[in-house]
Order: C-alpha cells, then sequence, then structure tokens
C-alpha cells in the first residue's frame, strides 16, 4: 500500500472515530454542565498522561525531541490541539452540533488558500471542485435536523474553531513529516494542557476561578472523560496526524469531513435517529467528493511511474 493511501485510510479512521464518539461527547458535555474551558484542559491533561504512561513504559524513544523543535511543540500544542479542544466545544455550547462541524469544517478551504499563498501546495481544478462538492455536502446536512442556530458570538468562535483545525493541520502536517505522530501527540497535548492552565491561573489572578471543578470528583464523570481521551482524542487524533504526514493538510482536512456522515449513520443505526433525504444527499455529495479526490490521485500517480 502506498503511503499516500495509507495516509488517507488513517485520516478515514480518525473520522470515524470521531464520528462515532461525537455524539456521546455531545451529550457529557451537556449533561454534566462542565465549561468548555475545563473540559478541554482535562481531556487533553489525561491524555497527555495516558501517552507518557504508555510510551514511558513501552517506548521512551518516541518521547525524544530535540531542543530545536521547542517552538513547533509550543506552536502546535497552543495555536493547534488547545485551541481546536477548545474553540469546537465552545461553539458547541453556544450553537448546536450541526452548526459547530459545519463551521469547523471550513478549515479544507482555508488550507487549501493558505497552500495556494505559500506556494506549498498546488490547487488543481479537481481538488477545487471536490472542495466545492465536499462543502455543499456540508451545507446540506447543516439543513438537516435543527438546522443552523448561531448567534454573533457563535460564529466568531466558530470560525476561530476552523482557523485552528487549518493551524494544526499545516503545522501538524510539516511536524509529522520529521517526526513519530506519537510522540509529536503527547508533547503537543502536554504542552495544550499547561497553556490553559496558565489561563487558569491568569483567571484565578483577576478574581475569575474556574467553574465546574467539583463535577470531577464523580467517579462516573473521570469514566466518561477516560473514554473521550482514548476513544475520541488519543487514538483519532493520533490516526490524523499520521494521515497529514502522508497526504499534507488540504486533502487531510478535507477527508475528514467524512465525520458528521459517520456521525449521521451512527445515531441512525444506534439509536434509531431518521436520517432526512438532505442527510442523506449531503453525505453523499461529501463521499462523492473523497472518492472522487482519491481517483485523482490514483491517477496521477499511474501516470508518473
Amino acid at each position: 500500500m502506498s503511503s499516500a493511501r495509507s495516509g488517507l485510510f488513517a485520516v478515514i479512521g480518525a473520522a470515524t472515530l470521531w464520528g462515532i464518539s461525537g455524539a456521546l461527547a455531545k451529550w457529557f458535555f451537556t449533561a454534566t454542565a462542565i465549561p468548555p474551558l475545563l473540559f478541554s484542559q482535562v481531556r487533553l491533561g489525561l491524555s497527555s498522561l495516558l501517552l507518557f504512561s504508555w510510551f514511558g513504559l513501552t517506548n521512551r524513544r518516541l518521547l525524544r525531541f530535540p531542543k530545536g523543535e521547542l517552538r513547533f511543540l509550543l506552536l502546535w500544542g497552543t495555536a493547534g490541539l488547545a485551541m481546536v479542544q477548545f474553540t469546537y466545544m465552545a461553539t458547541l455550547s453556544l450553537t448546536n452540533v450541526a452548526t459547530a462541524v459545519f463551521l469547523q469544517y471550513l478549515s479544507p478551504l482555508l488550507t487549501a488558500l493558505w497552500g495556494a499563498v505559500t506556494g506549498t501546495e498546488r490547487l488543481s481544478s479537481r481538488l477545487v471542485l471536490c472542495l466545492g462538492i465536499a462543502s455543499g455536502g456540508s451545507a446540506l446536512l447543516l439543513m438537516s435536523g435543527e438546522g443552523l442556530k448561531i448567534s454573533t458570538l457563535g460564529l466568531v468562535v466558530g470560525l476561530t474553531s476552523a482557523f485552528a483545525m487549518a493551524a494544526n493541520s499545516v503545522i501538524g502536517s510539516k511536524g509529522a513529516q520529521r517526526h513519530s505522530a506519537w510522540g509529536m501527540l503527547a508533547w503537543g497535548m502536554l504542552v495544550g494542557f499547561l497553556f490553559w492552565l496558565v489561563v487558569d491561573l491568569g483567571l484565578w489572578a483577576v478574581g475569575r476561578p474556574l467553574q465546574g471543578l467539583d463535577l470531577l470528583i464523580d467517579p462516573s464523570t473521570l469514566g466518561y472523560f477516560g473514554y473521550l481521551a482514548l476513544f475520541a482524542t488519543i487514538i483519532p487524533f493520533g490516526l490524523f496526524t499520521i494521515g497529514l504526514g502522508r497526504v499534507g493538510p488540504t486533502i487531510g482536512t478535507m477527508t475528514a469531513m467524512l465525520e458528521p456522515v459517520v456521525a449521521s449513520a451512527a445515531a441512525f443505526l444506534l439509536l434509531g435517529e431518521a436520517m432526512a433525504p438532505m442527510q442523506i444527499l449531503g453525505g453523499a455529495l461529501i463521499l462523492t467528493a473523497v472518492l472522487l479526490l482519491q481517483t485523482g490521485r490514483t491517477t496521477s500517480a499511474s501516470k508518473s511511474a
């Protein structure tokens, strides 16, 4: 299997896990009323603890990073991982799932624009067509169910989520070409956790202590966080980072748009939720865009061989 194809399957695996875990994460987030900042911080902190514990016992070599990469880790851990976690959950608290996902998955357009401006990625006609089809499919998914639910603040935070996802993809793609994705993830999540810890201290200093800490005493809450850390954070973000290093940020983020398709299918199969015609059509368009893009990459590879 080629590196590009294995990278594509890695991103599909990440999108699948995110889609399946999404409904549980939303339910848990709303049922416990945990503030977005605390939710993101505990998720990052527990994920980094699990990664360091596992690789500390099994493969410490993956945790070794040159001192010259400190700037990269700081940038990726804060502008990428920390902000992706927080802005998405904050958007959920201000809007609904469909709106939050739609806004975050404007990120493929941003990564494509970044690639074109910096000259790091060529915008072929097929790629532009696939981006248009996938974005249209995402819009149709938004028209299903609750539809658009947004405020000015929700829009600003949601667009920030898109920029954070794009930054995470661009920075992570470059790093994954030089380092182990799992080692990157361990350090990046630790940096993200420490970043929010500094924010906590700043809030405390101005008389605004973090709310919801008492909720962490409940064992069931910690159990849910354990599930989210492993199956909604560590494994999918690891697979996504591996995929980014092999297919690039634009194709990686566009392929990850399969997440809401998987989430809708999981809700239909596991929870018995009905799928509206617009929802089915939107999912079909996203699938078509991913398959069309992959067909184009396969054809190009065959011609160059």
